[in-house]
């Protein structure tokens, strides 16, 4: 019966403290079908993590460095999102770094991390939506073939399609002037 919950994230010793209900000053607010529903209320903090290069080839880490610009960009004309600077997480990595502590230390309340593989000249970018205690909100993937388009138009489209229904997610439109 303790009002607290002690979760310790895989691979790490770091203790995540969270409360059984939410504090009754946001109590009302809560839907507890809905994970997002504490950050419908107001513009949330949006940390870009950089992306995984996976395959190490000279395309997929063009797209491993670009897709945080691009999704930073597309993510800023979302209503209900503030973007804290991707240049600002450049020296963060979800695979080297504790990703709580990074959100925290920039005052992040959610962060995009994710990865960039590609085979034969077909890209893959999985991407991910994680909260402040670790735990993974949302995750997208999209398939791109390397040649087909510019670079710059397939950016373009991976960060359309990671941020297409977001603000649905984040703004609860009553709420929003």
């Amino acid at each position: 019966d303790d009002p607290v919950y002690v979760y310790l994230r895989p691979g790490s010793y770091i203790p995540v403290f969270k409360y059984k209900e939410a504090p009754v000053s946001v109590q009302g607010n809560a839907d507890s079908n809905d994970p997002f529903s504490l950050l419908k209320t107001s513009a949330i903090a949006i940390a870009i993590l950089p992306f995984h290069d996976i395959s190490g080839s000279p395309l997929s880490s063009m797209y491993a460095r670009g897709i945080p610009d691009e999704l930073a960009y597309a993510l800023m004309q979302t209503k209900g999102c503030k973007v804290i600077s991707p240049a600002s997480m450049a020296h963060f990595s979800a695979q080297e770094h504790d990703v709580a502590a990074a959100m925290s230390k920039v005052g992040a309340q959610i962060a995009f991390e994710g990865s960039v593989r590609e085979e034969s000249n077909h890209i893959r970018v999985t991407a991910r939506i994680v909260d402040a205690a670790g735990f993974q909100l949302w995750a997208k993937r999209f398939d791109a073939e390397g040649g087909s388009e510019s670079f710059f138009t397939i950016e373009e489209q991976i960060a359309s399609a990671l941020t297409t229904g977001l603000d649905a997610l984040f703004v609860d439109r009553k709420s929003v002037v």
